[in-house]
């Protein structure tokens, strides 16, 4: 019993690992106020003024 207890321990302990670093996040995450691109529809960095994917103009957000 004690045996499974600590296998549980240990991949919950994995899990939580693996999502803190890159593997488990969104490719995005690292964009604080993201938004989409109003002609492609990708997200986009809030601050920006050019869409990284369609290279077009963007308005500003204040």
């Amino acid at each position: 019993m004690e045996t499974i207890f600590i296998a549980i321990v240990i991949i919950l302990l994995v899990v939580i690992a693996v999502r803190s670093g890159s593997g488990g996040r969104n490719k995005y995450a690292r964009y604080y106020g993201a938004r989409k691109c109003p002609h492609c529809g990708n997200k986009i960095p809030g601050e920006v003024s050019v869409c990284e994917f369609c290279h077009r103009d963007v308005p500003k957000v204040f």
